[in-house]
This record gives structure tokens, sequence and C-alpha cells, in this order.
């Protein structure tokens, strides 16, 4: 990824929050990850990301806050949370993928 690419992205971000003049990397990482494969238990991307399950779920609070993303309960197996994006996170995500085409 291109070092402007990466100015865009976290030009998104920034943008979301008018009271944060820089934001962590991590939630940034979980984010795209999210992007990219959604709907997949916060375990799956701790092991895609080679972090912890409490590492990932810190960020995954983080970008809740945001309202980017939600875990919902998985309808296959109850005790699983799946990570959702939000409406915000999709609309992100559109944007991000805009500016980098």
């Amino acid at each position: 990824m291109k070092y402007r690419n990466l100015q865009t992205i976290l030009g998104e971000f920034i943008s979301l929050s008018s009271s944060r003049k820089t934001i962590p990397l991590k939630p940034v990482y979980v984010f795209l990850d999210v992007l990219t494969d959604p709907e997949l238990t916060p375990q799956h991307y701790a092991r895609r990301l080679n972090e912890t399950k409490s590492t990932i779920g810190k960020q995954l609070n983080y970008l809740e806050e945001l309202d980017l993303v939600e875990r919902k309960p998985n309808p296959s197996n109850g005790r699983e949370k799946l990570v959702h994006l939000t409406i915000s996170g999709k609309l992100l995500g559109e944007r991000i993928n805009e500016q980098l085409s």
C-alpha cells in the first residue's frame, strides 16, 4: 500500500471524530480486515492479524464507539458473535475504496 493511500485511509478515520488529531493504527487494520471479509468471529480476525482475542476485542470496542462495526449473535452458534459493518462502516468503506480507485 502506498503512503498516500494510507494517508487517505487515516484521514477518513480522523474525520469521524473532531476531538481526535490522531488515531491508533490497530483499529484501522482491524476495520480494513472486517471490510475485506465481514461477518466473521473476533477469534478469526485475531488469528488472521496475529493478535490476541483480547487485543481484537479492544479494537472492536473502539470501532463500535465510532459506529463502524457491531457484534451480533451467530445464528448457527448462539455462543459466538459475528462482526458486522454498520451502515456508517459500509459508507466509510465505500469512501475509502472510491479514493483509492
